[in-house]
């Protein structure tokens, strides 16, 4: 199936592509305000993404695009970047990791098989932190229970295989040149402790840290403003 991705011209001058995190998709974006055209990435797994962003970029004749890679879609934006530098005006991480553990995967793997809905129920809440009351309000009501219903076991149990040979390392993130990396202070999934230790080597990369935000910090209400100063 070829992937499929939505331009949407929103009258700026530059393009962003939107990349969701395991168990999401592009609906996870909905309220995200940036002062960008966006480049959603709808039907798309990691085994066709980089050559559906291509095409995606060559019928909508982009030649430049920044990347907002979010949790798993930051590996994905990684990957697309370091192998189409000639591509790339800016990266955007968000809650990245430089691996995620293997006994983690499993226990995931275990606990979707045994009651899917009810361990991306948790899951999902589990995700906020402390300042994030309108983040998981919004949530709640607009994706949990779509979110739980509506993705097979077969995709969930894929993107976990994805995430066990995902990794991002110094090498990799210092041919990217200037990214920057937005990080929730109380994140649970992508401990802020392993993120700043990836990228103390970088010294072009800046990291900026909201307080009191979990995995989805780009939910937080005061996320543009964060993103146009940082």
């Amino acid at each position: 199936m070829k992937p499929r991705f939505k331009y949407i011209n929103r009258g700026f001058d530059k393009t962003l592509c939107l990349i969701p995190g395991w168990a999401a998709d592009f609906r996870i974006f909905r309220n995200l305000d940036l002062d960008y055209n966006y480049l959603y990435a709808l039907d798309f797994s990691h085994r066709n993404f980089n050559q559906g962003l291509s095409d995606a970029l060559w019928e909508t004749r982009t030649e430049k695009i920044s990347l907002f890679g979010w949790s798993l879609g930051s590996f994905l934006a990684n990957d697309f970047a370091v192998k189409n530098l000639d591509k790339i005006d800016k990266i955007f991480f968000i809650s990245m990791r430089s691996q995620y553990p293997v006994a983690e995967l499993d226990t995931a793997r275990e606990k979707l098989k045994a009651n899917k809905k009810a361990f991306l129920y948790k899951s999902y809440l589990a995700g906020f932190g402390s300042q994030d009351d309108l983040a998981r309000a919004w949530f709640k009501k607009n994706l949990l229970r779509d979110f739980c219903a509506e993705f097979s076991l077969s995709a969930l149990l894929s993107g976990l295989d994805y995430l066990e040979s995902a990794f991002i390392g110094p090498l990799d993130l210092a041919k990217l040149g200037e990214f920057k990396a937005f990080h929730g202070s109380e994140d649970p999934t992508a401990p802020l402790a392993e993120v700043r230790e990836l990228l103390s080597p970088q010294p072009e990369a800046k990291l900026i840290v909201i307080e009191g935000v979990g995995h989805m910090p780009f939910l937080y209400p005061g996320f543009k403003e964060v993103f146009r100063n940082g």
